[in-house]
């Protein structure tokens, strides 16, 4: 049974979830400014990380509760291997050891200026650090396996680094990469700081939302050796032309999608030899320039 929240007890500045729930969903509490401690029974199986809204500072789950605790601040899965979200005020946080998962949106919207990650994570979900923009460093272990291409979206972070023993990821030149270098996943740069961007020499395939939202993007420059391009450029509002390799043989669907002064896309192939496009482009095939 997903919360609902006429029926829900509220008692002063405390929520009281009925023990008859057994999800607690996106958004379902944000309109209540005033609630600042929320209660969890028994019963609940699942948290959304966003259900927790910004004005609760204290959470406490029922002992019976099977699937979830708290231990400072942070409401974890009872077998501590996943953080779910954060819900405290400190600037500087120490995630506990053991946990190997952090969800999307867990740091969202908080004062953090350091957060001490453990050697035991292994995946980092989406936007975790989403408006934390007094972040500026984060360090990953070398367990770390899997990274979503927008966990430091709409943050402050200008420093990652990756302990040297991580066998899938590296860092080059401030970017984010596979360990091979021939992925390119994301500058570690905040959301409109980069205007000119040069991808370098070696690199086969641009990751899904690389450059998501870089609304200042004006100019990039493909290297020859790429081949494959994700939905990699979507939402940049200020780049005007693009001109993609020889080499390339596949664009995402959406690779262009919302780039509203997007009008002209050089590429260097025969006409149609590049399925799906024009790929998301707002102006269709009168921005797609064949070269070939």
């Amino acid at each position: 049974m997903i919360i609902i929240l006429q029926s829900a007890i509220k008692n002063g500045n405390t929520f009281i979830v009925p023990d008859t729930v057994t999800t607690l969903a996106n958004n379902q509490i944000g309109q209540f400014t005033n609630i600042t401690t929320l209660e969890i029974p028994a019963s609940v199986t699942n948290i959304s990380p966003r259900f927790i809204s910004y004005n609760i500072t204290q959470v406490k789950i029922d002992n019976e509760n099977k699937n979830y605790e708290t231990y400072e601040n942070g409401i974890y899965t009872k077998d501590g291997k996943k953080l779910i979200r954060y819900y405290g005020n400190d600037n500087s946080v120490k995630i506990k050891d053991g946990v190997e998962i952090i969800s999307a949106y867990s740091f969202e919207g908080k004062n953090l200026s350091e957060v001490e990650l453990p050697k035991s994570l292994k995946a980092i979900g989406s936007q975790v650090f989403s408006r934390c923009k007094n972040l500026k460093n984060i360090s990953l272990g070398e367990n770390v396996e899997e990274i979503n291409e927008l966990f430091i979206y709409n943050s402050g972070i200008e420093n990652l680094t990756i302990n040297s023993e991580n066998q899938n990821y590296s860092i080059r030149n401030g970017a984010l990469y596979n360990k091979d270098g021939t992925i390119f996943i994301l500058p570690v740069k905040p959301l409109g700081s980069i205007e000119t961007y040069e991808i370098p020499e070696g690199v086969e395939e641009i990751a899904y939302c690389a450059f998501h939202n870089q609304y200042n993007l004006k100019e990039i420059k493909l290297p020859s050796t790429l081949k494959t391009l994700g939905e990699s450029f979507n939402y940049c509002k200020s780049l005007t032309k693009i001109e993609i390799p020889s080499s390339v043989t596949s664009i995402g669907p959406g690779c262009f999608s919302y780039c509203k002064n997007l009008k002209e896309i050089i590429i260097n192939k025969e006409k149609g030899t590049i399925q799906g496009s024009p790929w998301g482009n707002p102006f269709g095939d009168r921005a797609i320039f064949w070269n070939g």
